[in-house]
């Protein structure tokens, strides 16, 4: 039999690869070895060699091509029997151009064909991208459609399309292709509004404004009523026009508008790539006023009625009334309209969103067209229940009776209203009873979580979450199911830096001991905006680690966990590393370290240290004690000449509405007993425990050491909100 064997997986164009293709077993014969390419036999040539030996049969493609892939097949026989075995080749070629992008140009407005394509093994996958805005993702855009074959197509260009843009083709072999490539967009004459009306009071001057956009150069032609008129002007109009990089303003000014100046006025602009008009209705009359009065009369939760009172019609009759209103909450609400005859004076809103803001004006039209909008009147709908529940529920075992909950809040459509808060319901998996709820406070952009505690160990519970505002509760999230440990995670370790080597760091860190022994420790770094990597201790006995192969003089941030049979516990502070410069410690003469780091010098030196902070810590500790000892002692004294009626007339004074319980910590240190005629530290001794505490921070930290900021994942430990079930 033939011994199974295989060529390597990655193979690539120009490299050389071999397989040999071994008998087990059979007889001491001559064998006959055929090797045979997708079925057909092999011949040997430049690329494909086959060395046979007594039970062997070495074949070897050097250098290998795209077509040397494929199955390959080694045939033993004799002159009884014949063994097959087959494996499968892969090449792996680099891309390369099939269509090599080129600058093209387009008209503004039209479509845009970049062309891009490449072949290679295994096929390439064709990416576009914008040079100077890569965060524009071309396969997402919806004007943009990268095709099968490679083509970039843009649909209805504009100014925003012209630019640099990069073709890339990568099919996983290095190299891959690139090639940056230039879009350039010619803008024809055109107007961005085709229609408009103007409207001008008799004996007032008229003006009609046409702005062209296009590429220079760019020309504007007016008419009245298909009468061409003269740029030169007349007794009663003149034509400006102002030139602008990527266009131009045509402006016709009428000196005193008459009724015979009511027309269609129409102005046409072209230049070397297009041709545009826009028209004018002049209509020499005014528009009506904005409507009076204008209030809300009643809201309801989807609906609100409003009135007002006719405003000035302008000479002409009002035809209708327009109500606008808009969310009065961020930016970007859409724009929502009412029409009501012009008999009515009042009007019934629906279908709007409960507990929600709105802005509300009323706009009168005539045959002139719209006045002026009221002025705005904001006003609020009632609230109902959340009609969503909160979203990405999820629940983990913290512990043996600990579990927390996080989640996210319903959309933001589905409030309806101001959320107050969450319900979080919990109960025995198993038990038939109803769910016990913990109300939770909303707090706007603050991580949704909370801690259920006192639970059973090793226990299933069943956990909700509901949303609710002021109108009541909204649905229940979907029920999610979770197991208590049976045991404690272990605590956070904590974490020193011994010392630092322009490649490595020293560390070693400390861990609380516990009933679940630690099975582990996983040290996780990272260099500044580079991705965490992960470093797995599994010798607890060792507690110190050395971070090789880094760079130098680049600032790194890590922290380390402990793990026991329950599972990974909280991770410790997440510190920051600096290695030290290569190029300063070059610069010391002759390579050798200075005396003040010999290790030699640093260790008797920081034992020093540290025997000095341990004996200010005593003293200080023993002199708060005295010193509190003879405070007791004189309150003690103080207290035998205290009388009965004198310590009734003590309560009969209190005054009922302060609180029993001071609120400032501060005045608490200061009062160590609920009698205020006890003596308390002066000032001078606060003083003095404070300069110990001071002094022994002091000598304890290096001056020259960055204290470093908790992780933000520490800080919003102190945002947990803990509780247990009654």
């Amino acid at each position: 039999t033939i011994e199974p064997f295989s060529f390597p997986k990655r193979v690539l164009v120009g490299q050389k690869t071999t397989a040999t293709c071994l008998i087990s077993s059979g007889k001491s014969i001559p064998i006959i070895f055929t090797w045979l390419r997708n079925g057909k036999e092999i011949t040997e040539s430049q690329e494909i060699r086959v060395k046979n030996g007594k039970d062997f049969s070495l074949i070897i493609v050097d250098p290998v091509k795209v077509e040397s892939g494929g199955n390959y097949t080694c045939m033993a026989s004799d002159d009884h029997t014949k063994t097959l075995f087959t494996t499968h080749l892969s090449i792996e070629a680099p891309p390369s151009w099939q269509v090599e992008p080129e600058d093209s140009y387009a008209i503004y407005g039209d479509s845009a064909q970049l062309h891009c394509s490449a072949v290679g093994s295994p096929e390439p996958k064709i990416s576009w991208k914008k040079v100077k805005d890569a965060s524009i993702d071309l396969h997402t855009r919806k004007n943009g459609d990268v095709l099968q074959n490679g083509t970039l197509l843009i649909k209805n260009v504009t100014h925003t399309d012209s630019g640099v843009y990069e073709c890339v083709a990568d099919n996983g072999v290095k190299p891959e292709l690139r090639k940056t490539i230039a879009l350039i967009i010619n803008v024809p004459a055109r107007f961005e509004e085709k229609f408009t009306v103007v409207t001008a009071r008799k004996g007032e001057s008229s003006k009609l404004r046409c702005e062209a956009i296009g590429d220079q150069p760019v020309s504007v032609v007016w008419s009245k009523e298909d009468i061409k008129l003269s740029k030169a002007g007349g007794k009663r109009y003149e034509i400006f026009e102002t030139l602008l990089p990527k266009g131009m303003v045509s402006e016709l000014i009428i000196r005193s508008s008459d009724r015979e100046d009511g027309a269609l006025y129409t102005c046409v602009t072209e230049n070397h790539y297009g041709r545009d008009q826009r028209k004018i209705r002049l209509l020499v009359m005014e528009v009506p006023a904005p409507p009076l009065d204008v209030k809300v009369r009643e809201v309801w939760s989807r609906s609100c009625s409003i009135s007002w009172s006719s405003p000035y019609s302008g000479n002409s009759p009002i035809t209708k009334y327009i109500i606008q209103y808009w969310r009065d909450q961020g930016s970007g609400n859409r724009l929502h309209e009412k029409e009501v005859p012009s008999s009515q004076s009042t009007a019934l809103i629906k279908d709007l969103h409960p507990g929600t803001s709105y802005v509300l004006k009323v706009v009168a039209e005539n045959t002139v067209g719209r006045g002026d909008p009221s002025a705005s009147v904001v006003f609020h709908t009632g609230e109902e229940e959340p009609s969503a529940p909160p979203v990405d529920i999820m629940v983990e075992s913290g512990g043996s009776s600990t579990i927390k909950v996080t989640w996210k809040p319903p959309p933001r459509d589905n409030w309806n209203g101001n959320l107050k808060g969450y319900y979080i319901g919990y109960k025995s998996r198993d038990s038939t009873q109803p769910y016990s709820y913990k109300t939770v406070e909303y707090i706007p952009n603050r991580a949704q979580e909370y801690f259920l505690t006192n639970l059973l160990k090793a226990a299933d519970y069943s956990v909700i979450v509901k949303a609710f505002n002021s109108a009541g509760g909204g649905p229940a999230s979907h029920e999610v199911i979770v197991r208590t440990l049976d045991g404690d995670l272990p605590s956070p370790p904590s974490v020193f830096v011994l010392s630092t080597s322009p490649r490595s760091i020293t560390l070693r860190w400390n861990a609380k001991k516990s009933d679940n022994p630690v099975t582990g420790y996983t040290i996780y770094y990272k260099e500044e905006e580079g991705e965490w990597q992960e470093v797995p201790i599994t010798s607890v006995d060792d507690n110190t680690y050395i971070l090789n192969d880094l760079n130098s003089g680049k600032t790194y941030q890590l922290y380390i966990t402990a793990s026991n049979q329950y599972g990974r516990g909280d991770p410790s502070e997440v510190i920051a590393v600096r290695t030290e410069d290569r190029a300063l410690l070059s610069s010391v003469v002759g390579g050798a370290n200075p005396p003040y780091l010999d290790l030699a010098v640093l260790v008797p030196v920081a034992v020093s240290l540290l025997t000095i902070v341990i004996v200010i810590t005593v003293a200080c500790v023993c002199v708060r004690k005295i010193r509190k000892r003879q405070h007791i002692e004189r309150a003690l004294a103080a207290e035998k000449h205290l009388s009965l009626p004198g310590t009734m007339q003590r309560y009969v004074d209190v005054d009922k509405a302060r609180p029993l319980v001071q609120a400032d910590p501060s005045i608490q240190e200061n009062y160590p007993s609920p009698y205020a005629t006890m003596p308390m530290m002066d000032e001078s001794e606060i003083n003095y425990s404070k300069e110990c505490l001071n002094q022994e921070l002091k000598t304890f930290f290096p001056q020259d050491r960055p204290v470093y900021p908790k992780p933000s994942s520490l800080k919003r430990r102190d945002d947990h909100i803990y509780d247990s079930p009654q």
